[in-house]
């Protein structure tokens, strides 16, 4: 429309009105939608406060970060740089603040002996066959 003449406009046409006004009714009268209106915006205000999550909070020393969630489960994975240079995320870390400093490498340990384990299982079943 940029360039147009507007028929019955003298003189270039009056100024334009303007799309809505504060209040949030537009320039003909109607609502607008995505305005809340004032009891609604009271009524958001006077909501309760969200319950407090259930369980300790993260950073606290029962969960020292995020990923400590699930150490009393034993499916934690330890922070390999918590006992070493210090986590530098803190309580938004993944993984578990809670194990100990020799925990990753017994894990590690474990899980070679279990492959070492399986593998030796395989080894004689297929010897089995064999003969």
């Amino acid at each position: 429309f940029q360039g147009q003449r507007l028929e019955g406009a003298a003189g270039g046409g009056a100024p334009p009105l303007p799309a809505a006004s504060s209040c949030g009714v537009s320039a003909g009268g109607a609502q607008r939608s995505d305005v809340v209106p004032a009891i609604g915006r009271a009524a958001q205000l006077l909501k309760p406060p969200a319950s407090p999550p259930s369980g300790p909070a993260p950073g606290s020393a029962e969960l020292p970060s995020l990923g400590s969630s699930s150490h009393a489960a034993g499916t934690c994975k330890p922070c390999a740089f918590m006992h070493t240079k210090g986590c530098a995320t803190g309580p938004a870390c993944k993984f578990c603040h809670l194990c100990g400093p020799e925990e990753q490498k017994m894990r590690r340990r474990q899980r070679m002996q279990q492959q070492r384990e399986a593998h030796r299982q395989r080894e004689e079943k297929r010897a089995a066959k064999a003969a």
